[in-house]
């Protein structure tokens, strides 16, 4: 999965912060722009990395699946089996319940330390500004190290998603045909808006094939 915006963002800042920090004399002349240019923008991108992140990856699944989802083939295989009117295969068995992914939170960078480190260089005290320092860079290795902890869970969110929808096209494939049999059945007769409910997601039935399988996938994604 390629870097999004806000993880190009959050590395850019934390890079800069630890080149900041790994100067005594560079730290004094850039307090304030770290503090108000780098620190302030940074704990922003935190406070909503998790969230956005979440979205983005189910955005990018969507957008792969329906990419790879080869429509008039199956446009082309529904024909054939009206044709053949084969029956319907059960599909719920495609629909298996995808996991909540782990409630996790990024902490945002706590600018103490750094206030001490400024206060601590202006008295001149070179043990406590290093003693702050220190917490500051670990402060700075633990939120890198959660980052990359969160970007290998959506990893695997991402390939559990990918999985999962692969299937539910299948699935909804089959929801689809069961559907336009019955509407021949009834020779085509409008029994107003219906639905089906998979998932506790109430999944509109409709005419077009592609439009159904599209419109349920973002239903499925939380994308509507």
């Amino acid at each position: 999965m390629e870097d999004s915006q806000l993880q190009i963002l959050l590395k850019e800042n934390i890079s800069k912060i630890y080149d900041i920090l790994d100067n005594a004399g560079v730290f004094k002349d850039k307090y304030n722009e770290l503090i108000n240019d780098i620190v302030e923008p940074l704990n922003r991108v935190c406070s909503e990395y998790v969230e956005k992140s979440i979205v983005a990856v189910k955005c990018d699944v969507y957008e792969d699946i329906i990419k790879s989802t080869n429509f008039p083939e199956l446009n082309t295989k529904l024909t054939k089996d009206v044709r053949a009117k084969r029956k319907p295969k059960a599909s719920r068995m495609k629909f298996v319940r995808i996991p909540d992914i782990p409630e996790y939170e990024i902490e945002t960078y706590d600018t103490d330390p750094l206030v001490s480190m400024f206060v601590n260089w202006t008295n001149r005290s070179v043990k406590k500004y290093t003693r702050y320092r220190k917490i500051a860079l670990g402060n700075l290795d633990t939120l890198s190290e959660s980052v990359e902890e969160f970007e290998t869970i959506m990893l695997d969110y991402k390939r559990l998603l990918m999985e999962n929808m692969k299937r539910y096209v299948q699935g909804l494939y089959e929801v689809h045909y069961k559907y336009v049999l019955e509407l021949m059945e009834s020779n085509g007769k409008n029994k107003g808006e219906q639905s089906i409910i998979i998932n506790d997601k109430n999944i509109k039935l409709i005419n077009s094939q592609s439009t159904f399988i599209k419109e349920s996938l973002k239903s499925f994604l939380d994308l509507q």
